[in-house]
């Protein structure tokens, strides 16, 4: 079997905090990311961040990703 790394949000060149559609949402300082089927989870800074699986739709649920 083989690993294989898909980015499904965000752009690795284009750091931000924008919520939004996957390849228009942007993240600050990604640091864990977790799962329940539905969403992931991104710890991103200081902010728990969502991206909805189904449609790539990332929003902040806590915090703050700016300085």
């Amino acid at each position: 079997s083989t690993a294989e790394v898909t980015t499904v949000a965000g752009e690795p060149a284009l750091p931000g905090s924008d919520d939004g559609p996957g390849v228009m949402a942007r993240f600050s300082s990604p640091q864990s990311v977790w799962g329940d089927g539905n969403y992931l989870y991104v710890a991103d800074y200081s902010a728990i961040r969502r991206l909805r699986i189904s449609d790539g739709e990332v929003s902040t649920l806590a915090g703050s990703t700016s300085d």
